[in-house]
Formats: structure tokens, sequence, C-alpha cells
């Protein structure tokens, strides 16, 4: 036990040493669900002592984000990493040199995650309800359990509630493109998430390079290509907007390139 305490001081202190040193720039990570948020979270942990770090709760995360926002303004800013849910929420609170990044998933590929790992993970909201109806996929994406599987992309960037969205589709994807284009340094995607981080730890003056090691990994997810085409389609038109709104961020991020 006292051999544990020591490590942990000692990693500590190598922390608090290393992020003087290097003096990172402040990041806030708008961690979408199932969109490689845990993998990312511990790569950026390993940069800022705990001191100067905020994470939203898991389970209400709306609360830790009223209590942000009621703190003074230099309480704020004293917060150099800003992780967790519903961070969107914080972009205007957060230091002025603050770096604002998001990762995207391909909508189908998020829900079919989403699906899955509610499955294995019994703490999850959704659990009980999934297991005891035994909702099957193609049911789940078109449920309406969560505000997550349906557009939920468009609703977060937008600000819209979902119904306004829906009567609106165009304007409510351009809007949420501007807001992930104007508000956001660094937008990623997690089928080339190594490209997105590189680009961060040069901007935010991250001293580690980031291992693409994937955690919170969903077990038991089958392949997009074992979905049956019922299920992809219906995946694909309850979130008609998410789908366009992502192909028109890739599009733009690609030709930045």
């Amino acid at each position: 036990m006292k051999t544990q305490l020591k490590n942990i001081i000692k990693f500590s202190l190598r922390k608090e040493i290393a992020y003087r040193k290097h003096k990172p720039l402040p990041i806030l990570f708008d961690h979408l669900p199932k969109c490689a948020g845990t993998t990312i979270n511990q790569y950026l942990l390993t940069h800022y002592p705990q001191r100067v770090v905020f994470g939203t709760n898991v389970r209400q995360p709306t609360k830790s984000v009223k209590k942000f926002k009621s703190l003074p303004e230099d309480s704020r800013h004293r917060y150099h990493l800003i992780i967790g849910h519903c961070t969107h929420q914080l972009l205007d609170y957060v230091h002025p040199e603050t770096i604002k990044l998001t990762v995207f998933r391909d909508p189908i590929e998020r829900i079919i995650s989403h699906y899955f790992f509610v499955k294995q993970y019994k703490r999850h909201y959704l659990h009980d309800q999934v297991i005891k109806s035994n909702i099957q996929l193609e049911d789940y994406a078109s449920s309406g359990l969560s505000c997550e599987l349906r557009n939920f992309y468009t609703a977060h960037f937008s600000g819209l509630p979902i119904e306004k969205i829906e009567m609106n589709p165009e304007e409510s994807v351009y809007r949420a493109a501007s807001v992930v284009s104007e508000k956001y340094n660094i937008v990623g995607f997690q089928d080339n998430l190594a490209a997105a981080m590189d680009k961060l730890k040069n901007v935010a003056r991250l001293p580690q390079p980031f291992q693409n090691q994937v955690l919170n990994k969903t077990r038991k997810k089958i392949g997009l290509e074992e979905i049956s085409k019922n299920a992809r389609q219906t995946i694909a038109e309850v979130n008609a907007l998410d789908v366009e709104l992502y192909a028109l961020l890739k599009a733009r991020e690609e030709n930045k390139v």
C-alpha cells in the first residue's frame, strides 16, 4: 500500500514538473458519446496536474456545467483542461487561449457501437430497459429512448430541440456546421484520430506523442458489414441530418489539407 502511494506521489510530481516546463495551452475537449472519448481523455490527462483539470460528472453533466459557470472568471480560467460530456456549453466560459477540440465518428457506426455498449455496460442508464425488453438494434435505433440516438450531432451543435431541427433540416445542418467551424480549433474524426491528435499536440504544445490505443472499446460488437441492411437503413433514416452533417464536416476538413 505504501509503495503504491509513493508511486502515485512520484507520478503526480513528474506530471507537475513536466507541466511547468512545457506550459501546454489550455484545452477543452467536447466528448461526444462513443467517439473515442476515453482514449483521448487518457492522453490529455497525462499532461495536466489534477489541480487544473475540470471534468463534468458522467451521470450529472448538466450539474457540473452549472457549477463551472457559477465560478468567478479567475477561478474558471485556472482550469486548463476541461473534459467530459456537455462541455460545449462551456465554450464561452473558459480561458481565452483555450484550444477547443471535438471528434466525430461515422453516425451509423456510432449508433451501432452505442447499442452494444449499452448491452454490455450494466451501469448505463439504458441497460436494464434494453435487456429486459430484449430490444434489437433496428428497434433501438428508432426507439427514441435517448436524445443520443436521433440526430444527436445536429442537435448538440445547433443548440436547437430535435423537433425544430427536423422541421428545418437544411438550416439546422448549416447552423450546426457553422458552430463547429467557428467555435472549435480542431475537428477530428475517429477513423483518422492520429491526425487530429498530432495537430492538437503541436498546437497545444503537448510533449508526449499520442498512442492510438483504443480504450473503453465495446466488446461483442459485430462489424458494420455484418449488420442487416434494414438495421443500417433505419439508423441512417433516423439520423439523416447527422449523416449529412458528418459528410459536410469531413469534406471541409479534407479541403483544408
